[in-house]
């Protein structure tokens, strides 16, 4: 009775097994049809923009930031949108490693106040005898 019972499970996990392999099968083949129309459409974007269109900067964050930045009358020329770019991501970085130095800070005050407390606390509970000598 046992072993039909394992053999029933094994053949369920087996079953299911294949399902997944089918799924995984089907979802690589999606996979590869996405890589092969997004090299055509690299292809396309190098064949149309190559000659005024930086290389380095092919990614979308790049892309709507640029679009942002030629909307919005900030450059008149590629040379002034990227060093543009350039400047607005350095800047968002500085002020980024900014912000945690200063939440970095703010919890060092907070240990220091804590332990300034403590330390208050310890003295208020521990009584000082002073002894004067009489001469």
């Amino acid at each position: 009775m046992k072993k039909n019972v394992i053999a029933q499970k094994n053949q369920n996990i087996n079953n299911q097994n294949q399902r997944w392999m089918a799924e995984n099968n089907t979802l690589q083949d999606q996979m590869n049809d996405c890589a092969i129309k997004y090299n055509e459409i690299f292809d396309k974007m190098l064949k149309y923009n190559d000659w005024w269109y930086p290389e380095d900067y092919y990614n979308l964050e790049a892309v709507d930031r640029f679009i942002a930045i030629i909307r919005n009358n900030r450059a008149d020329n590629v040379k002034d949108m990227v060093n543009l770019y350039k400047t607005d991501n350095y800047q968002e970085t500085v002020i980024y490693n900014q912000d945690i130095m200063t939440k970095k800070m703010d919890i060092a005050i907070q240990q220091r106040e804590e332990m300034r407390r403590a330390i208050a606390n310890i003295h208020s509970n521990t009584e000082v005898k002073v002894y004067v000598k009489n001469k």
